[in-house]
């Protein structure tokens, strides 16, 4: 290669390593490079771990109306109609997927309407909630198809269970 391009090859990969892009491949590393992408690796997984604990739960809300100091959970109670008085708090959507901080392997409709059901109320209970109208249960299967390019071919699926209901404070005489 003449000086020029070595020149400009050179500048190529320093600036596509400021920007973190790795594109020199691994039999060109020098040690002390190599040694530096594994710090920089290091410093990123803090930040995965962070990300994996608090963005993982398939629970949402939205609040419709007035929360309340919270109760525990176990105090939680679950209608299929509404009761005689009560306060609509917020809209709540659950589900059976894994979760980092909640981990659990579940294999059957029951365990996952269980975990759905119990994610609710946990919810539910940090909005003041002492009881969970249950609007809607619905099963949703994944499946999804891998090719390599090269003839082989792979597939997977698994299903969760989701829970859609509001969550309300009963007014008890």
């Amino acid at each position: 290669i003449g000086q020029e391009n070595a020149k400009i090859l050179a500048n190529f990969f320093k600036n596509s390593q400021k920007i973190g892009v790795n594109i020199i491949p691994q039999n060109l590393y020098s040690k002390s490079l190599y040694i530096f992408n594994i710090i920089g690796l290091i410093r990123k997984v803090p930040f995965l771990i962070v990300i994996f604990y608090f963005g993982c739960i398939p629970v949402s809300h939205i609040i419709v109306g007035e929360t309340r100091e919270p109760v525990d959970p176990s105090s939680v109670e679950l209608y299929l109609d509404y009761p005689q008085e009560y306060e609509k708090i917020a809209l709540i959507d659950a589900g059976s997927n894994f979760a980092f901080k909640d981990p659990a392997f579940l294999f059957d409709w029951q365990s996952k309407m269980d975990k759905a059901t119990e994610r609710l109320k946990i919810e539910a209970a940090k909005l003041g909630a002492n009881g969970v109208l249950i609007i809607n249960t619905d099963n949703k299967i994944y499946q999804s198809i891998n090719s390599d390019g090269e003839g082989s071919i792979s597939s997977s699926s698994h299903a969760e269970k989701l829970v859609k209901a509001i969550a309300i404070y009963v007014v008890k005489n």
